[in-house]
């Protein structure tokens, strides 16, 4: 698992993440931010994190 120092770390990354897109007028959705936080405290590998990215943003054939 990770340690305590580390959590803080990502959690001031991501919130870092989410300010500047909101400056840039962007939404990060929380899903992502799940998504992101699993894979920096290694619960997903990237592989795993990305084909969950892509299935649930896919765009869907008209």
């Amino acid at each position: 698992m990770v340690d305590k120092l580390k959590v803080k770390e990502i959690d001031k990354s991501i919130n870092y993440l989410k300010a500047t897109m909101s400056y840039e007028n962007l939404d990060l959705p929380d899903d992502m931010v799940k998504m992101l936080r699993r894979y920096l405290t290694n619960q997903c590998t990237n592989k795993e994190a990305r084909e969950n990215i892509l299935k649930k943003y896919k765009s869907e054939k008209v």
